[in-house]
């Protein structure tokens, strides 16, 4: 078996195929359960800024009392561009799903790149699955 240098060309090839596999997972969205076929997008940091923004919105509204209301329209644009209006205290909860699956992606694309990193020969780089391990 080839040994692999710790710059080899080959592991900054799967590393950016590690890249890419986390792109293409986040690309279709956040998947909604409670809105069949509708997803959240999540691609990039002005979403997720905008996530946590919204989270802090319904943890106030929550805190004073009004929960149980409807979010404000035109309500929350999913990644088809349709609009959903849950209460305020489901969306804090959607938020927090949305989190801990951002979470999971992140925890997994690091996964790969540290394995990439870390395997000593070409056969071992090569047999990296991208597409495992994602929530």
């Amino acid at each position: 078996m080839a040994n692999l240098s710790p710059n080899s060309p080959q592991r900054d090839r799967r590393i950016l195929a590690a890249d890419a596999a986390y792109a293409a997972f986040l690309a279709p969205g956040f998947p909604l359960d409670d809105y069949p076929g509708e997803t959240l997008q999540i691609r990039n940091e002005l979403d997720r800024t905008n996530w946590l923004t919204l989270k802090d919105i319904c943890a106030e509204a929550i805190a004073a009392g009004v929960g149980d209301l409807t979010i404000d329209a035109p309500g929350i644009r999913c990644t088809s561009n349709n609009f959903i209006r849950p209460t305020y205290a489901e969306t804090f909860v959607l938020m927090q799903e949305l989190r801990a699956w951002a979470m999971a992606a992140q925890a997994n694309h690091w996964r790969l790149k540290d394995e990439c990193r870390s395997v000593t020969t070409r056969a071992a780089l090569e047999a990296i699955d991208m597409g495992s391990g994602w929530p």
